[in-house]
């Protein structure tokens, strides 16, 4: 399953400067692995994030809301949507209130 990595907001510098580029990088790939041949995706990319490490902690964006990101690690979100091409404006969307609270 061929993937793309959408640097958003100068995530990139954020991920250099923390030293989690490479481990981004694995997450990818490992993910990636995963997922390859699969139809029930959005469990297993879940589970992906959690077995490295990604969904450890608060992963609430607004208190009271069901707003989540998929994965967090070091103050660095990871978003990722496996339906169509539309839904990567709600994760965008999750991004950007999250930015805006500081999170």
């Amino acid at each position: 399953m061929p993937f793309e990595v959408l640097h958003f907001r100068g995530s990139d510098k954020l991920l250099t400067d923390s030293n989690l580029m490479e481990d981004a990088n694995y997450t990818f790939d490992y993910i990636d692995l995963t997922l390859r041949d699969t139809h029930y995706r959005d469990e297993l990319f879940r589970q992906s994030l959690g077995d490295l490490g990604w969904r450890d902690g608060q992963l609430t964006i607004l208190d009271g809301r069901r707003y989540q990101y998929k994965g967090l690690k070091r103050r660095i979100a990871i978003e990722g949507n496996f339906s169509s091409y539309e839904y990567i404006l709600n994760g965008l969307c999750r991004l950007q209130i999250g930015y805006d609270k500081g999170k």
